[in-house]
Parts: C-alpha cells; sequence; structure tokens
C-alpha cells in the first residue's frame, strides 16, 4: 500500500488539474533538456512494457501475438512493402466497424485507410483519379516537348 503522503498528494492532484498543470509546465520549461534525456532513458527501458500495455488496451492485442505478426509479414507493410521501422510504426490496422485486427500497416498506409473510412469504393475512386490525372500530366509534358523539339 502506498504512503499517506503520496495518497494526500494524489489527492490534491485529482482536485487541482490546472495547478498541476501549471507547475508541470514551468519545471518543463526550466528544466527542458533534463526531461527530454529523462523521457528517452525511460522510453529505452520501458517501451516494450509501454507499447504491450497499449496493444492490450486499445486492440485486445498480446505483444506475443504482434511479434508473431510482424514475424509473418517480415516487418514489411503489406500495402506499399516499407520496412517498419519508426517509433510509431507498425501500426495495428483494424476494422473500425468490428474491431476485428487485420495486419501491421506502416503509418502512412494506415492513415490512408483511416483517411478513406476504409471504404475499397472510395480507394477505387482516389486510384481512378491519380491514373487519369498521371495519363493527363503524362500527354501534355509530352505536347509541350514536342512542340520545344520543333523550334
Amino acid at each position: 500500500m502506498g504512503s499517506p503522503h503520496k495518497a494526500a498528494t494524489r489527492a490534491w492532484e485529482k482536485r487541482h488539474p490546472k495547478e498541476l498543470k501549471a507547475q508541470r509546465d514551468r519545471y518543463y520549461k526550466k528544466h527542458k533538456l533534463k526531461v527530454i534525456a529523462y523521457q528517452k532513458e525511460w522510453v529505452k527501458k520501458n517501451g516494450r512494457k509501454l507499447l504491450a500495455r497499449q496493444l492490450k488496451a486499445q486492440y485486445g492485442l498480446p505483444i506475443e501475438e504482434f511479434d508473431r505478426m510482424l514475424i509473418a509479414q517480415n516487418g514489411l507493410c503489406p500495402i506499399c512493402s516499407k520496412q517498419m521501422t519508426g517509433w510509431k510504426e507498425p501500426c495495428v490496422d483494424h476494422d473500425h466497424e468490428t474491431g476485428a485486427n487485420r495486419d501491421l500497416l506502416c503509418s502512412n498506409c494506415n492513415k490512408v485507410l483511416g483517411f478513406m473510412r476504409d471504404s475499397p469504393e472510395l480507394l477505387e475512386k482516389a486510384r481512378d483519379y491519380l491514373l487519369k490525372h498521371r495519363k493527363e500530366t503524362s500527354l501534355a509534358t509530352r505536347g509541350v516537348h514536342a512542340v520545344a523539339s520543333n523550334r
């Protein structure tokens, strides 16, 4: 069980959220480099534990299953084949209607699916749009080169 002082501190923090934020902001401003160094060290020591907690809470996904998925995908995004190495990667892609986890994606591909509301129809329209403008751009560019070379 925690100390009485710790309990009193937590109670004060709960009753005074604005003052607590102001205190923390002042401390951060005064000791920014120290805070950043501490955070980096903390993440280095505890990052995996934090990841495990987040995966379980957000997706009901045990860290061992996450690891198996990453190994099965060879660490690659199944959409763009990018090696997933960033601090925000890999992302757990999931169906927003059912909550079912799908695969691990790079952050860009995960965002695209989210922005397109997981709609194959919208993705198809976006694809068609890009292909249409690629053809128009290609033809326009060739026309400019043909005119320039005739001079």
